[in-house]
């Protein structure tokens, strides 16, 4: 079982995680059309503005350590192509806590997917500061 910290023995480590274009995207709801995610990338990524939408483990309320280590080579990955991304979590902060998505929230800028949430996440793709615990 792991303690309130949020695998701070993990800090030391996430900059050995190497970038990961493997896996899929899809175009539809019905998970039929998928498209390799390097050529996604390389197609649209570049110098974009990315929003990310996902409750980053939220939902299940636990810590897997799989999907924090799976999310970061996602994210080294993407910064070759664009600095400016922001996470929106369907989930309101308060379920954020004891969850996957609460460390996520350490290192990008995740806002709720609220009217405050996405105004927040549009000011920080016009190149708006905002602070981070730990850049990846």
């Amino acid at each position: 079982p792991l303690s309130d910290q949020l695998y701070p023995e993990l800090d030391e480590v996430l900059h050995a995680i190497e970038p990961s274009t493997e896996g899929f995207l899809f175009d539809n709801p019905d998970l039929l059309s998928p498209q390799a995610l390097d050529e996604v990338l390389e197609a649209h990524a570049d110098g974009a503005a990315v929003v990310l939408i996902s409750d980053a483990g939220a939902a299940k309320g636990q810590y897997d350590l799989y999907r924090l280590l799976d999310t970061v080579a996602f994210l080294r990955a993407l910064k070759k192509y664009t600095m400016k991304y922001v996470w929106l979590n369907p989930l309101p902060r308060k379920y954020w806590n004891n969850s996957t998505a609460a460390q996520i929230a350490r290192h990008v800028p995740m806002f709720p997917l609220d009217h405050p949430g996405m105004y927040q996440a549009v000011n920080v793709l016009r190149g708006q500061p905002f602070m981070i615990e730990r850049s990846l």
